[in-house]
């Protein structure tokens, strides 16, 4: 499964004068762990690829920053509102590339901009503190790439074709992802879906590609209400993939 990435390079350190009203400041997973799961959560419902995590992984993630590898402790960033309610995070590592450090999650409340635009900002002053002069973003990111814009001299979307997941099961995946769709909607997906060769069905099961836009679809004996109903089940959705999630 191919994934854009936005390159945003030559660096170049902020001007404005830090917003007043937000404070950005290192993870304190023991104090912000349950608030930034529920805004991962959160912020993740709108997207289709991350990992859903369980309790015990948010549990975990006070070892993560010293055990990831690559990780950069002081890449990882927490913006807070006036009232200390934290509103946007970060986690990034430096070393994938030489002089490139690359986002590995991200989440903000909904309306947090001020807060997302500070905590760019931080991450750029810390990139050019380590000598670091380019930055890599899943391009579906829109909110976080277009707050890292102003901070660069150039910035291009890549494509990265190396990633690769596993759907073991079609029929019990879609029953975890649609709870609420009827039984027999369900069979018919299976069906259709488990026709699809695999690239094309990872593409229809991760929103990269409708089923009705798949070659195979015109050849199948799918009907027209079940295409439709298929297009909606399954709509076009950002594919994103937290790097945070193959640890």
């Amino acid at each position: 499964v191919a994934r854009d990435m936005l390159h945003v390079l030559s660096l170049s350190a902020p001007s404005a004068t830090p917003d007043p009203a937000v404070r950005v400041r290192p993870v304190d997973w023991a104090r912000d762990c349950n608030t930034l799961a529920a805004m991962h959560d959160a912020a993740d419902a709108g997207l289709t690829g991350p990992l859903v995590r369980a309790t015990a992984t948010w549990d975990r993630c006070r070892d993560w920053t010293p055990r990831y590898p690559r990780e950069d402790p002081g890449m990882a960033l927490v913006a807070e509102e006036p009232a200390g309610r934290p509103a946007a995070y970060l986690r990034a590592a430096t070393g994938t590339a030489p002089g490139w450090s690359s986002l590995l999650e991200t989440a903000a409340w909904h309306g947090a901009e001020r807060a997302v635009r500070e905590l760019a900002a931080a991450w750029v002053r810390a990139c050019l503190a380590r000598g670091i002069r380019g930055i890599q973003v899943p391009a579906p990111c829109r909110g976080f790439a277009d707050a890292l814009k102003p901070f660069a001299a150039a910035a291009t979307t890549v494509r990265e074709e190396t990633l690769m997941l596993r759907v073991p099961e079609t029929a019990s995946w879609l029953r975890a992802v649609l709870p609420h769709a009827e039984l027999a909607t369900l069979a018919t997906a299976t069906a259709a879906l488990t026709a699809l060769p695999p690239g094309p069905r990872i593409e229809v099961l991760m929103g990269v590609r409708l089923f009705s836009a798949q070659a195979f679809a015109s050849r199948t004996r799918v009907a027209e209400r079940d295409l439709v109903r298929l297009d909606t089940l399954l709509p076009r959705r950002d594919p994103v993939f937290w790097d945070a999630d193959l640890f």
